[in-house]
């Protein structure tokens, strides 16, 4: 309509021109042989007729291509590029809707580039497992993938257009950003900062990103959190000093008193009899961590690949308490076995391995209890697994000290437990056994109340398989 309106201001001005002209020549013409002006003004009336035809021939000529011209630009500028112009007369509007379809189909080929591009980037973000924060001139949060969210606790589109500061705590994070905005080059360095109270670690990677468009570069920041494995190094190094302790103490008394013998108290058969039987016991302690290292060894290794049959839990009880008997008399303590009713009467297990975990935590039920106390042994079906819990009377465990109960080589009261013996060794095999199972060991425990300690396994028999 608006091409329409144009044309049709432009013929009016060109006919008020022409009229113009030819009044002004008839005139002039007038003026000079006053007998032509009747032919003129006729001649002037005929050019008028036949000139209007041809400007109303050229309006609807040019109109519609025209019409068609606009509303396709203005669909192209909405962002729709889907429409092609397909005009065939006349040729100068023909060359104009040819170059803007392929301008069209360019710039949709560009902004369907373009967004592939940031659907890859996005899906790469997405599936890091590093944190990938952008940050403004002002260390204002542009962007961030999805571990960041994890690390922050916060959606991107609540952290978005916040400062660091109010997402991620801690000094280190920002002295870290100003080193990498002072220098301008690519800076790693593994920083703490606290959450929930503990001390998290994280590698971070950052570097200075320059725009074309902003005066002032923004800084990515890539966050790797290492804390796990920061933990299992400070683990690795507790063990490595532990087994040196354990190896180192019982070989040095080995050596200590076979040397004591060599100077001369072989020949005192009293002393050489309790020398030897030292001797006897410090090897036997050796032989027991050997053993217990090896034992966790396999367990490690073969998790998935245990044989297991059928089995009573009768029988399983009854070996139990043939193992630990002894030791319970030597402390005057009452070993009690139950059964809980509806438990099923077998267990789908390696035989061994539930023996040798019962045995542990009912020895150390029975080193730690009191004197003349009971430890409870019992089984029950709970919520398709089957339980084996063991109750003492002991010192119970701080809170504090029962997330690291199940660690290699960990003693709460460490001068205690080796009076008492024992490897260290003994809950981290049960905890393995629980794994090697496809369950799970738990701990319920009350300081001077005691403990309980329950090895949960999944119950073949209530899912029909084994």
């Amino acid at each position: 309509m608006r091409v329409k309106r144009s044309l049709h201001r432009y013929l009016y001005t060109a006919f008020i021109l022409f009229m113009a002209l030819t009044v002004l020549g008839i005139l002039l013409v007038y003026s000079i042989r006053p007998s032509l002006v009747w032919g003129l003004i006729l001649q002037g009336v005929l050019f008028i007729i036949l000139n209007s035809l041809l400007l109303l021939s050229l309006l609807k000529e040019w109109e519609r291509p025209l019409t068609q011209v606009l509303r396709v630009a203005e669909r192209y500028a909405q962002g729709d590029l889907e429409p092609s112009l397909r005009i065939q007369h006349p040729h100068e509007l023909r060359v104009l809707g040819e170059t803007l379809s392929w301008m069209a189909k360019e710039l949709k080929n560009r902004i369907d580039t373009i967004a592939l591009q940031r659907n890859e980037l996005e899906g790469i973000l997405k599936g890091m497992s590093e944190a990938v924060i952008l940050l403004d001139s002002e260390d204002r949060i542009k962007q961030m993938n999805h571990a960041a969210e994890i690390i922050t606790r916060l959606p991107a589109r609540e952290c978005v257009g916040k400062k660091l500061a109010e997402t991620i705590p801690g000094d280190d994070l920002y002295r870290f950003i100003r080193s990498v905005r002072q220098s301008e080059d690519v800076q790693e360095q593994t920083l703490v900062f606290p959450l929930d109270g503990k001390n998290r670690y994280l590698q971070a990677h950052g570097s200075l990103v320059f725009s074309a468009k902003e005066g002032e570069p923004n800084l990515l920041l890539v966050l790797n959190d290492v804390t796990r494995i920061k933990q299992l190094e400070e683990m690795r190094k507790d063990f490595v000093a532990n087994v040196s302790h354990e190896l180192r103490t019982p070989i040095t008394s080995i050596l200590g008193f076979v040397e004591t013998l060599k100077e001369g108290a072989l020949q005192d058969p009293e002393q050489s009899v309790r020398f030897l039987s030292i001797i006897e016991s410090q090897t036997l302690r050796l032989h027991a961590l050997i053993e217990d290292l090896l034992s966790l060894s396999r367990l490690e290794q073969a998790e998935t690949k245990i044989r297991k049959e059928w089995v009573s839990l009768h029988e399983i009880f009854s070996e139990v308490q043939t193992l630990t008997a002894i030791r319970a008399e030597e402390k005057k303590i009452r070993l009690r076995f139950e059964i809980f009713p509806g438990t099923p009467e077998a267990v789908y297990a390696n035989p061994l391995l539930i023996v040798q975990a019962l045995v542990n935590l009912v020895d150390n039920a029975i080193k730690y209890g009191d004197p003349e106390s009971e430890v409870e042994v019992t089984a029950q079906s709970l919520d398709g697994d089957l339980c084996f819990s063991v109750t003492d009377t002991g010192p119970g465990i701080p809170e504090e000290e029962q997330g690291r109960i199940f660690e290699r080589f960990y003693r709460i009261d460490k001068t205690r437990s080796r009076s008492l013996g024992g490897t260290g060794l003994g809950l981290a095999i049960v905890k393995h056994i629980a794994l090697a199972h496809g369950g799970k060991v738990t701990l319920q425990s009350t300081p001077g109340k005691g403990s309980t300690f329950t090895l949960r396994i999944p119950d073949a028999s209530s899912s029909g398989t084994p």
